[in-house]
């Protein structure tokens, strides 16, 4: 999930109707203001442990190591993240073949 695409989803959740062009800046000026990204990064690793549990069959070839994830550019939290929307098990199975 690209920066832009989640912000396009906080600003719908915070500013519902708000145009397509604003979406990504006004989102970011609200999180700002708030002063707290707990909510945008919560909501992120739930988009991305929802995405992991959908059945793509039909609408994306996946393979057996496929997973979801929230990701920032510099790659902050990314192990938090990965626990937060990552099964366990498939972490697990994922650190075994070396792949984490």
């Amino acid at each position: 999930m690209s920066e832009n695409s989640g912000a396009s989803v906080l600003c719908e959740v915070f500013t519902p109707g708000c145009p397509e062009s604003f979406r990504g800046a006004s989102a970011n000026r609200l999180l700002e203001k708030k002063g707290d990204n707990a909510p945008a990064y919560k909501l992120l690793n739930e988009i991305a442990a929802e995405l992991g549990r959908m059945d793509w069959s039909g609408k994306l070839n996946t393979t057996d190591d496929f997973i979801a994830y929230a990701v920032n550019t510099d790659l902050a939290d990314l192990q938090k993240n990965l626990k937060q929307s990552v099964p366990a098990d498939r972490l697990k199975k994922l650190k075994a073949a070396k792949m984490l």
